[in-house]
């Protein structure tokens, strides 16, 4: 309706998803888990992950804004033209009206958001307090936007179904940590993991780290599983190497979080583009330079927290 193309829409829903994520200030799934398995304080050192945020939401945002106005301008010039809209467009009088339910629904889910930030930031939620948050914000929207008991089961259990999947490779991606453990394997890859670091120049450690958990993302694109797997390795190699533990779980930030949106295998991906209807080919015709321009302030915003003592 406002003149832009599908792939703006997936970018900006996308995009959004990527580096909130990435940056980790309350994110369960990285920074927590990192966290505690590197015994810090739940959420320790978000202040300097904000500022990565804020300069990831600017970069993102003009991006985002230059592609969008160029295809208002000129239809022709979208990487989608010709492709017809997986939804059909109609005009704003086509849409719902916004009345007392729908602000209602709306009301709860700001106060659930609000609920959940002032929990992990000042009670040290977890897993179970934010699950139990976001479940209540579902079964309140659901009250106030005047659904039946019928409607709201069907919405859980569809939930579910897309839930467990996840809840799976979590569960073989911990499996696997636990025989590298057990079988005493972990320490051979520390002991080589921090030798081949301990060869770059201390400014290039971090970037290091962070390229390596970008390629270990391809095979586990779980975020807890792939914190649950390599935390147990680099958080010695990075006491061995001098590189403080918020670094380091930092760079577990980033290496998961940006390249989510690359892999075709990203199950995340898949669903936003197929509902978007946007193909994975010309998706990568955009999301391929903006992962560049991602990954090279990845590695300078790592140079910059060692440089910086960031701890």
């Amino acid at each position: 309706m406002m003149g832009y193309d599908a792939l703006t829409a997936a970018a900006v829903i996308i995009t959004a998803s990527s580096f909130g994520s990435t940056c980790g200030m309350l994110n369960i799934s990285t920074t927590a888990i990192g966290n505690t398995l590197a015994e810090l304080p739940l959420y320790h050192g978000m202040g300097f992950r904000w500022i990565g945020f804020v300069c990831m939401l600017v970069i993102t945002t003009i991006f985002i804004v230059r592609y969008a106005e160029k295809v208002r301008k000129d239809p022709t010039k979208s990487i989608v033209y010709g492709i017809p809209n997986a939804i059909e467009v109609q005009d704003a009088d086509h849409l719902p009206a916004f009345g007392l339910k729908e602000g209602m629904v709306l009301s709860t889910l700001i106060l659930g958001v609000a609920a959940l930030m002032i929990g992990c930031s000042y009670y040290d939620w977890s897993y179970e307090q934010t699950a139990v948050c976001f479940l209540l914000t579902g079964i309140v929207s659901q009250i106030v936007g005047r659904k039946n008991p019928n409607r709201m089961c069907t919405s859980f259990v569809a939930g579910c179904r897309v839930i467990l999947g996840a809840c799976i490779m979590i569960g073989l991606a911990r499996s696997i940590a636990i025989a590298l453990d057990s079988g005493y394997i972990l320490d051979t890859v520390v002991y080589y993991s921090a030798k081949a670091l301990n060869t770059l120049p201390p400014l290039l450690q971090a970037p290091g780290m962070f390229i390596a958990h970008t390629v270990i993302n391809f095979f586990v694109t779980s975020g807890s599983g792939q914190a649950n797997i390599t935390m147990p390795i680099f958080l010695p190699v990075a006491d061995l190497i001098g590189m403080s533990r918020e670094t380091a779980i930092l760079a577990l930030n980033y290496g998961d979080g940006l390249s989510n949106y690359i892999y075709p295998h990203s199950s995340s991906l898949m669903a936003f583009l197929s509902a978007c209807g946007v193909g994975y080919g010309n998706w990568m015709k955009w999301m391929g330079k903006m992962f560049i321009i991602w990954f090279v302030f990845a590695c300078l915003f790592m140079m910059l927290a060692v440089a910086t003592g960031y701890c």
